[in-house]
């Protein structure tokens, strides 16, 4: 599903209305994960004009030069393009280990 058709398909959704009782508000977070979950694991073509749009949006929102996109078909495809970045465990490295001690 592409972008503007889940917009589309979000706006048409009725709102539920506030609701105290537990079991019914696990019953719709239950929904809302599934349809949530769905979107996220689509294997539909990306709408790559609105996700390059967007993302150069809060890049120049934050004062960064534009991203450069290289849209590939498969992750794996991408592999090449990543080898040599750091892994997630290396970019947290330094705020799981906290400060330096001072010398």
């Amino acid at each position: 599903m592409s972008a503007p058709a889940r917009r589309d398909a979000a706006a048409k959704s009725p709102q539920a209305a506030p609701r105290s009782d537990p079991h019914d508000l696990w019953q719709q977070a239950t929904r809302i994960r599934q349809v949530r979950c769905d979107h996220a694991l689509s294997t539909q073509p990306a709408d790559k004009a609105t996700a390059e749009r967007s993302l150069t949006a809060l890049y120049a929102r934050v004062s960064r030069p534009r991203p450069r996109f290289a849209w590939v078909d498969s992750p794996d495809a991408a592999r090449p393009l990543i080898t040599g970045w750091p892994t997630l465990d290396q970019l947290y490295g330094p705020c799981r280990q906290g400060p330096a001690p001072a010398e």
